[in-house]
């Protein structure tokens, strides 16, 4: 927002739009997944499957840190952030 300079928004105003708006977009986001599940179910029926199969899966964390190589530090550091794919 500031490299296009517009004014960075109030504390205010963000809590008064996330009170806003936020009612709705929790009814978009369980639509969303509603359809996505029918979409899953869809799928599972065409495979021969029942509808109500597990669906396995596997996620992988990487932890966001940076990793040091000095006499005073481990190369192994603990992470303050992590990505889940």
């Amino acid at each position: 927002m500031r490299t296009v300079s517009h004014p960075a928004p109030s504390r205010t105003d963000m809590q008064r739009h996330s009170n806003e708006y936020g009612d709705m977009l929790v009814d978009m986001y369980r639509e969303d997944m509603k359809q996505q599940r029918e979409i899953v179910k869809q799928a599972l029926e065409r495979s021969g499957f029942p509808t109500d199969t597990p669906i396995p899966a596997e996620c992988d964390t990487r932890y966001n840190n940076a990793l040091f190589g000095s006499r005073t530090r481990t190369p192994f550091q603990p992470g303050t952030q992590a990505t889940t794919t």
